[in-house]
């Protein structure tokens, strides 16, 4: 009895101890937050804390608050004395939008923790952005930019060939119609532009550059000694203004090529059009405008190269978006008018280009209408973003579907099937992002759909997923994709 009595003693002081003492292992986990998760603010607060149940620390780039855009908008944070508490310094105004408190953090027991809390300033934290442009907007920008990019061939290109080739031309009314058909159709594209979207310094500066052309056209046509000096300028200033106004917005080097790829496109087909309507009844300076349409040619196409190698991102971009497609269609034109170019030269006769020249001029109207669709289009890669299925194993033989609509970095609709499931719930993480909450919504279709779920970064994500199927019946699975 004595030996057992010891025994039950020994046990008791061993066990005792871990069964009465709070443990000194557990996770930190979060107990309080300023704002409150999923709280609306009028604006911005003065800091952002959240409080553990146990002393944290921190990890080196881990805690930041972003914005619905992925920008991080805090000043910087720091542990609180006593090391419970996480304090995120703010500026002193944000704008209307949804914002994310994130942490990745080591608990005492020196397991990581991550998680984070939403708040929304003038709205709520899980707010779909809004759209921008209206459709209405959209197509009238789209008309002024085809108006234009018609009124440089017709103003610029024909002008500009028949000076340097057929300078004779200049003087005939034929010329001057298409002239002034180019300069009407470019004043209507700068009016459009007004209507769409107000008036402004660029629009103002383009309207001048216009009027300039007009009268330097005339100076050209009259065949004054410094016509030429003159034109070319404001044709250069004004097909630089169209070009900043483009893609190339913020990038000089681009600027430059998509100017050369205007004036040299503009160049081109202005000649083919002069080549068609006034100049083919004769023989005089065929030669001269092959060489002429070469340079123009290869001008076009090394320009275009460097801006789809600046546009395009990755190579799939190309099959995958509308950008990537047009850009696609427009080439295959080019090539079909190189084609004929090629066939018609190779023998140079009237006769012959005669029956060329008519198709190079319509395809050439081909080439401006996907040019104007192209600019028109969001650069591919800022677009690219390949919808995604994947098939998420679960215990038990059970599988959930997952469907991203778009992998592109942003707003990310995601949709789950997963038979018999009662409640969906996900986390987005990334090497950068600790825990983005995702939640779902059940769905006449029998399917979750994410009320708003959001990567804010490019770069390689998981979606992690826990799928309830009753009271005691969950399951955990996880979906890598990269977001573009």
């Amino acid at each position: 009895m004595k030996s057992l009595a010891a025994l039950c003693g020994l046990f008791l002081a061993l066990v005792l101890p871990f069964a009465t003492a709070p443990s000194a292992h557990a996770h930190a986990v979060l107990v309080a937050s300023d704002p409150v998760d999923g709280s609306i603010l009028s604006a911005a607060p003065p800091r952002v804390s959240l409080t553990f149940d146990e002393p944290v620390r921190m990890v080196s780039g881990a805690l930041q608050v972003i914005s619905s855009n992925g920008t991080r908008v805090d000043l910087g944070a720091q542990l609180a004395p006593g090391n419970t508490v996480v304090e995120f310094a703010m500026p002193a105004y944000l704008p209307h939008d949804g914002y994310t408190a994130m942490r990745r953090l080591m608990s005492a027991d020196g397991h990581e923790i991550s998680g984070s809390v939403s708040f929304g300033v003038g709205q709520s934290p899980t707010a779909p952005p809004p759209t921008t442009v209206e459709r209405s907007v959209t197509v009238g920008a789209d008309i002024a930019r085809g108006a234009r990019y018609a009124g440089l061939v017709l103003s610029v290109g024909v002008l500009t060939a028949c000076g340097l080739v057929w300078r004779w031309a200049l003087a005939l009314r034929r010329t001057k119609i298409l002239a002034v058909v180019g300069w009407l159709l470019l004043i209507a594209s700068t009016v459009l532009d007004y209507a769409c979207t107000g008036a402004d310094t660029v629009l103002r500066v383009q309207l001048g550059l216009v009027v300039l052309l007009a009268i330097a056209g005339v100076i050209l046509m009259r065949g004054k000694p410094f016509g030429t000096a003159v034109f070319a300028v404001t044709a250069v200033a004004l097909a630089a203004g169209v070009a900043a106004g483009g893609h190339a917005t913020g990038s000089v080097p681009a600027v430059v090529a998509t100017t050369a790829h205007l004036l040299a496109m503009a160049v081109w087909l202005g000649g083919l059009i002069a080549l068609a309507l006034i100049t083919l009844r004769t023989s005089e300076g065929l030669e001269r405008w092959s060489r002429i349409a070469f340079g123009c040619i290869t001008i076009v196409i090394l320009t275009g190269e460097y801006q789809a190698w600046r546009q395009i991102s990755p190579a799939e971009a190309l099959w995958h978006t509308s950008y990537g497609i047009t850009l696609c269609v427009k080439l295959f034109v080019v090539v079909l008018i190189l084609g004929l170019a090629y066939f018609g030269r190779r023998r140079l006769s009237q006769d012959r280009l005669r029956r060329t020249v008519p198709v190079e001029a319509a395809l050439g109207i081909v080439v401006l209408i996907a040019s104007t669709v192209l600019t028109g289009e969001p650069p591919a890669r800022t677009a690219f973003g390949p919808p995604l299925d994947v098939t998420a194993p679960l215990t038990a033989g059970r599988s959930a579907q997952v469907n991203l609509a778009t992998t592109r970095h942003g707003a990310i609709p995601i949709g789950v099937t997963a038979p018999g499931a009662t409640a969906v719930s996900g986390v987005l993480s990334s090497s950068e992002i600790a825990a983005l909450p995702v939640h779902f919504a059940a769905a006449a279709d029998g399917r979750w759909h994410s009320t708003y779920a959001t990567a804010p970064r490019p770069g390689l994500w998981t979606l992690q997923l826990t799928v309830q199927f009753g009271p005691r019946d969950a399951d955990v699975t996880a979906v890598p994709f990269r977001a573009w």
